[in-house]
Protein backbone atom coordinates (compact mmCIF):
# COMPACT_ATOMS: atom_id res chain seq x y z
CA UNK A 1 0.00 0.00 0.00
CA UNK A 2 2.95 2.35 0.60
CA UNK A 3 3.83 2.34 -3.12
CA UNK A 4 0.21 3.03 -3.94
CA UNK A 5 0.20 5.98 -1.56
CA UNK A 6 3.30 7.41 -3.25
CA UNK A 7 1.71 6.93 -6.68
CA UNK A 8 -1.68 8.45 -5.81
CA UNK A 9 0.01 11.16 -3.65
CA UNK A 10 -2.64 11.68 -0.96
CA UNK A 11 -2.57 15.02 0.82
CA UNK A 12 -3.46 15.91 4.39
CA UNK A 13 -5.07 19.21 5.30
CA UNK A 14 -3.86 20.45 8.70
CA UNK A 15 -6.73 22.37 10.30
CA UNK A 16 -4.61 23.73 13.13
CA UNK A 17 -5.38 24.48 16.76
CA UNK A 18 -8.82 26.03 16.39
CA UNK A 19 -11.45 27.11 13.89
CA UNK A 20 -11.36 30.85 14.57
CA UNK A 21 -8.43 32.92 13.33
CA UNK A 22 -8.85 36.03 15.51
CA UNK A 23 -6.19 35.00 18.03
CA UNK A 24 -3.80 33.48 15.47
CA UNK A 25 -1.50 36.55 15.33
CA UNK A 26 -1.13 36.55 19.12
CA UNK A 27 -0.50 32.80 19.21
CA UNK A 28 2.04 33.17 16.41
CA UNK A 29 4.03 35.73 18.39
CA UNK A 30 3.89 33.68 21.60
CA UNK A 31 4.95 30.41 19.99
CA UNK A 32 7.61 32.11 17.88
CA UNK A 33 9.10 33.78 20.94
CA UNK A 34 9.14 30.54 22.93
CA UNK A 35 10.62 28.63 20.00
CA UNK A 36 13.41 31.16 19.41
CA UNK A 37 14.22 31.38 23.11
CA UNK A 38 14.35 27.60 23.36
CA UNK A 39 16.55 27.27 20.27
CA UNK A 40 18.95 30.01 21.37
CA UNK A 41 19.32 28.60 24.86
CA UNK A 42 19.85 25.00 23.79
CA UNK A 43 22.20 25.77 20.89
CA UNK A 44 24.23 28.04 23.16
CA UNK A 45 24.52 25.22 25.66
CA UNK A 46 25.63 22.76 22.97
CA UNK A 47 28.27 25.22 21.72
CA UNK A 48 29.67 26.05 25.15
CA UNK A 49 29.73 22.43 26.33
CA UNK A 50 31.63 21.49 23.18
CA UNK A 51 34.18 24.30 23.34
CA UNK A 52 34.76 24.78 27.07
CA UNK A 53 37.36 22.38 28.47
CA UNK A 54 35.97 22.81 31.98
CA UNK A 55 32.70 21.19 30.90
CA UNK A 56 34.16 17.97 29.51
CA UNK A 57 32.45 15.70 32.04
CA UNK A 58 29.82 12.95 31.66
CA UNK A 59 26.80 14.91 32.86
CA UNK A 60 27.63 17.88 30.63
CA UNK A 61 28.11 15.43 27.76
CA UNK A 62 24.59 14.06 28.26
CA UNK A 63 23.22 17.55 28.78
CA UNK A 64 24.71 18.72 25.49
CA UNK A 65 23.06 15.87 23.60
CA UNK A 66 19.77 16.47 25.41
CA UNK A 67 19.86 20.14 24.37
CA UNK A 68 20.53 19.15 20.76
CA UNK A 69 17.61 16.71 20.77
CA UNK A 70 15.35 19.34 22.31
CA UNK A 71 16.14 21.82 19.51
CA UNK A 72 15.46 19.20 16.84
CA UNK A 73 12.32 17.98 18.60
CA UNK A 74 10.64 21.39 18.65
CA UNK A 75 11.84 22.16 15.12
CA UNK A 76 9.94 19.13 13.81
CA UNK A 77 6.54 20.59 14.79
CA UNK A 78 6.69 24.27 15.74
CA UNK A 79 7.63 25.76 12.30
CA UNK A 80 4.68 23.94 10.76
CA UNK A 81 2.48 25.25 13.57
CA UNK A 82 3.66 28.81 12.90
CA UNK A 83 2.95 28.46 9.18
CA UNK A 84 -0.50 27.11 10.00
CA UNK A 85 -1.23 30.13 12.20
CA UNK A 86 -0.33 32.53 9.38
CA UNK A 87 -1.90 30.48 6.57
CA UNK A 88 -4.55 28.11 8.02
CA UNK A 89 -5.60 25.00 6.17
CA UNK A 90 -2.42 24.28 4.25
CA UNK A 91 -2.03 20.84 2.70
CA UNK A 92 0.90 18.57 3.56
CA UNK A 93 2.16 15.90 1.17
CA UNK A 94 2.18 12.22 2.07
CA UNK A 95 5.98 12.16 2.22
CA UNK A 96 6.19 15.35 4.29
CA UNK A 97 3.58 14.15 6.74
CA UNK A 98 5.23 10.84 7.48
CA UNK A 99 8.70 12.36 7.58
CA UNK A 100 7.42 14.69 10.30
CA UNK A 101 5.85 11.79 12.18
CA UNK A 102 9.07 9.75 11.91
CA UNK A 103 11.30 12.44 13.40
CA UNK A 104 8.76 13.42 16.05
CA UNK A 105 8.60 9.87 17.38
CA UNK A 106 12.35 9.22 17.03
CA UNK A 107 13.42 12.40 18.81
CA UNK A 108 10.84 11.97 21.58
CA UNK A 109 12.08 8.45 22.32
CA UNK A 110 15.71 9.59 22.11
CA UNK A 111 15.02 12.25 24.73
CA UNK A 112 13.45 9.72 27.08
CA UNK A 113 16.45 7.37 26.87
CA UNK A 114 18.90 10.23 27.34
CA UNK A 115 17.03 11.16 30.52
CA UNK A 116 17.35 7.52 31.61
CA UNK A 117 21.11 7.65 30.92
CA UNK A 118 21.38 10.82 33.00
CA UNK A 119 19.55 9.15 35.88
CA UNK A 120 22.05 6.27 35.70
CA UNK A 121 24.86 8.82 35.83
CA UNK A 122 23.32 10.42 38.92
CA UNK A 123 22.93 7.02 40.58
CA UNK A 124 26.61 6.26 40.02
CA UNK A 125 27.61 9.72 41.33
CA UNK A 126 25.58 9.30 44.54
CA UNK A 127 25.92 5.59 45.20
CA UNK A 128 29.49 4.96 44.03
CA UNK A 129 31.24 8.34 44.03
CA UNK A 130 34.75 6.91 44.43
CA UNK A 131 34.33 4.69 41.36
CA UNK A 132 32.59 7.33 39.23
CA UNK A 133 35.57 8.01 37.00
CA UNK A 134 36.15 4.35 36.20
CA UNK A 135 32.46 3.58 35.58
CA UNK A 136 31.38 6.63 33.54
CA UNK A 137 34.12 6.40 30.94
CA UNK A 138 34.13 8.00 27.50
CA UNK A 139 33.30 4.68 25.86
CA UNK A 140 30.37 3.97 28.17
CA UNK A 141 28.89 7.45 27.83
CA UNK A 142 29.20 7.34 24.04
CA UNK A 143 27.61 3.88 24.01
CA UNK A 144 24.65 5.10 26.09
CA UNK A 145 24.08 8.06 23.76
CA UNK A 146 24.48 5.94 20.62
CA UNK A 147 22.08 3.31 21.96
CA UNK A 148 19.50 6.02 22.68
CA UNK A 149 19.66 7.33 19.12
CA UNK A 150 19.72 3.93 17.39
CA UNK A 151 16.91 2.37 19.43
CA UNK A 152 14.69 5.43 18.99
CA UNK A 153 15.17 5.55 15.22
CA UNK A 154 14.56 1.82 14.79
CA UNK A 155 11.37 2.13 16.84
CA UNK A 156 10.20 5.12 14.80
CA UNK A 157 11.08 3.43 11.51
CA UNK A 158 8.98 0.38 12.40
CA UNK A 159 5.86 2.38 13.19
CA UNK A 160 6.30 4.79 10.30
CA UNK A 161 6.54 1.91 7.83
CA UNK A 162 3.49 0.16 9.30
CA UNK A 163 1.29 3.26 9.32
CA UNK A 164 2.44 4.59 5.95
CA UNK A 165 1.59 1.21 4.38
CA UNK A 166 -2.10 1.78 5.17
CA UNK A 167 -4.53 3.15 2.61
CA UNK A 168 -5.60 6.80 2.83
CA UNK A 169 -8.14 8.90 0.97
CA UNK A 170 -6.80 11.27 -1.72
CA UNK A 171 -7.46 14.21 0.57
CA UNK A 172 -8.13 14.16 4.31
CA UNK A 173 -8.56 16.82 6.98
CA UNK A 174 -6.42 16.53 10.12
CA UNK A 175 -7.72 18.23 13.26
CA UNK A 176 -4.19 18.88 14.45
CA UNK A 177 -1.20 21.09 13.76
CA UNK A 178 1.14 18.22 12.82
CA UNK A 179 0.99 14.61 11.63
CA UNK A 180 0.66 12.60 14.81
CA UNK A 181 0.78 8.79 14.82
CA UNK A 182 -2.67 8.19 16.30
CA UNK A 183 -4.27 10.83 14.09
CA UNK A 184 -2.85 9.16 10.99
CA UNK A 185 -4.23 5.83 12.16
CA UNK A 186 -7.67 7.37 12.50
CA UNK A 187 -7.52 8.60 8.90
CA UNK A 188 -6.62 5.21 7.42
CA UNK A 189 -9.25 3.46 5.31
CA UNK A 190 -7.69 -0.03 5.52
CA UNK A 191 -7.26 -2.49 8.40
CA UNK A 192 -5.08 -0.98 11.16
CA UNK A 193 -4.82 -4.09 13.35
CA UNK A 194 -1.11 -4.71 12.70
CA UNK A 195 -0.14 -1.09 13.36
CA UNK A 196 -2.24 -0.89 16.53
CA UNK A 197 -0.83 -4.19 17.83
CA UNK A 198 2.71 -2.89 17.29
CA UNK A 199 1.89 0.33 19.14
CA UNK A 200 0.46 -1.42 22.18
CA UNK A 201 3.20 -4.08 22.39
CA UNK A 202 6.58 -3.03 21.06
CA UNK A 203 5.69 0.64 21.27
CA UNK A 204 4.51 0.46 24.86
CA UNK A 205 7.62 -1.50 25.86
CA UNK A 206 9.97 1.02 24.25
CA UNK A 207 8.16 3.98 25.82
CA UNK A 208 7.97 2.51 29.33
CA UNK A 209 11.49 1.01 29.47
CA UNK A 210 13.26 4.35 30.14
CA UNK A 211 10.70 5.12 32.85
CA UNK A 212 11.52 1.78 34.47
CA UNK A 213 15.26 2.51 34.24
CA UNK A 214 14.76 5.95 35.81
CA UNK A 215 12.68 4.41 38.60
CA UNK A 216 15.36 1.81 39.34
CA UNK A 217 18.08 4.48 39.40
CA UNK A 218 16.18 6.70 41.81
CA UNK A 219 15.21 3.74 43.99
CA UNK A 220 18.91 2.95 44.32
CA UNK A 221 19.63 6.61 45.08
CA UNK A 222 16.88 6.75 47.72
CA UNK A 223 18.17 3.63 49.46
CA UNK A 224 21.69 5.07 49.52
CA UNK A 225 20.55 8.47 50.78
CA UNK A 226 18.47 6.95 53.57
CA UNK A 227 21.64 5.20 54.71
CA UNK A 228 23.45 8.54 55.13
CA UNK A 229 23.41 9.57 58.77
CA UNK A 230 24.18 13.29 58.49
CA UNK A 231 21.42 15.69 57.44
CA UNK A 232 23.91 17.71 55.41
CA UNK A 233 24.94 14.63 53.45
CA UNK A 234 21.30 13.85 52.64
CA UNK A 235 20.67 17.41 51.47
CA UNK A 236 23.72 17.30 49.20
CA UNK A 237 22.63 13.97 47.76
CA UNK A 238 19.09 15.18 47.08
CA UNK A 239 20.37 18.43 45.54
CA UNK A 240 22.39 16.25 43.16
CA UNK A 241 19.23 14.90 41.57
CA UNK A 242 16.59 17.52 42.34
CA UNK A 243 16.44 19.35 39.00
CA UNK A 244 16.82 16.18 36.96
CA UNK A 245 14.00 14.54 38.92
CA UNK A 246 11.71 17.50 38.18
CA UNK A 247 12.46 17.33 34.44
CA UNK A 248 11.95 13.56 34.41
CA UNK A 249 8.64 13.90 36.25
CA UNK A 250 7.33 16.50 33.78
CA UNK A 251 8.51 14.51 30.77
CA UNK A 252 7.25 11.08 31.75
CA UNK A 253 4.11 12.54 33.32
CA UNK A 254 2.99 13.82 29.93
CA UNK A 255 4.10 10.57 28.24
CA UNK A 256 2.06 8.44 30.64
CA UNK A 257 -0.91 10.76 30.26
CA UNK A 258 -0.79 10.34 26.49
CA UNK A 259 -0.28 6.57 26.75
CA UNK A 260 -3.20 6.17 29.12
CA UNK A 261 -5.51 8.16 26.86
CA UNK A 262 -4.32 6.69 23.56
CA UNK A 263 -7.21 7.32 21.18
CA UNK A 264 -7.60 7.47 17.44
CA UNK A 265 -8.84 11.06 17.32
CA UNK A 266 -6.72 13.28 19.58
CA UNK A 267 -7.68 16.90 20.09
CA UNK A 268 -5.06 19.34 18.82
CA UNK A 269 -4.54 20.99 22.20
CA UNK A 270 -3.63 17.66 23.77
CA UNK A 271 -0.16 17.85 22.22
CA UNK A 272 0.81 21.27 23.47
CA UNK A 273 2.54 19.91 26.57
CA UNK A 274 4.97 17.77 24.53
CA UNK A 275 5.93 20.15 21.72
CA UNK A 276 5.99 23.85 22.53
CA UNK A 277 5.78 24.03 26.31
CA UNK A 278 8.88 21.96 27.18
CA UNK A 279 10.73 24.75 25.42
CA UNK A 280 9.11 27.26 27.75
CA UNK A 281 10.05 25.24 30.82
CA UNK A 282 13.64 24.87 29.65
CA UNK A 283 13.92 28.55 28.76
CA UNK A 284 12.52 29.60 32.12
CA UNK A 285 15.00 27.36 33.94
CA UNK A 286 17.91 28.83 31.98
CA UNK A 287 16.69 32.39 32.58
CA UNK A 288 16.46 31.82 36.33
CA UNK A 289 20.00 30.48 36.42
CA UNK A 290 21.27 33.44 34.41
CA UNK A 291 19.55 35.94 36.66
CA UNK A 292 21.10 34.39 39.77
CA UNK A 293 24.62 34.28 38.38
CA UNK A 294 24.76 37.43 36.26
CA UNK A 295 27.97 36.23 34.65
CA UNK A 296 27.01 35.86 30.98
CA UNK A 297 26.59 32.99 28.58
CA UNK A 298 29.11 30.68 30.20
CA UNK A 299 27.35 31.02 33.54
CA UNK A 300 24.07 29.92 31.94
CA UNK A 301 25.65 26.62 31.04
CA UNK A 302 27.34 26.22 34.40
CA UNK A 303 24.08 27.07 36.17
CA UNK A 304 21.92 24.70 34.15
CA UNK A 305 24.39 21.87 34.23
CA UNK A 306 25.05 22.37 37.91
CA UNK A 307 21.39 21.62 38.50
CA UNK A 308 22.09 18.14 37.16
CA UNK A 309 25.52 17.64 38.71
CA UNK A 310 26.47 16.93 42.24
CA UNK A 311 28.62 18.34 45.01
CA UNK A 312 29.93 14.75 44.99
CA UNK A 313 31.79 15.36 41.73
CA UNK A 314 35.40 14.70 42.71
CA UNK A 315 35.91 12.08 39.95
CA UNK A 316 34.47 14.30 37.17
CA UNK A 317 37.78 15.89 36.22
CA UNK A 318 39.23 12.49 35.40
CA UNK A 319 36.96 11.99 32.39
CA UNK A 320 37.12 14.12 29.25
CA UNK A 321 34.27 13.87 26.77
CA UNK A 322 33.33 15.60 23.54
CA UNK A 323 29.89 15.86 21.95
Amino acid sequence: MALGNLTSAPEFLLLGLMDGTDVHPLLFLIFLGVYLLNGLGNLSMVAVVRTDGALQAPMYYFLGHLSLVDVCFTTVTVPRLLVGLLHPGQAVSFEGCFAQMYFFVALGITESYLLAAMSYDRAVAVCRPLHYGTIMTLRRCAALVAASWVLAHLHSLLHTLLISALSYPPSASVRHFFCDMTVMLSLATSDTTAAETAIFTEGLAVVLTPLLLVSLSYTHILITVLGVRSAGGRRRAFSTCGAHLVVVSLFFGSVLKKTKKQEMNLAAHGKGDRTVWPAAVGAQRKAEKQEKSGEGLKEIVFGCAAAFTSPLQTPFAETSLTI
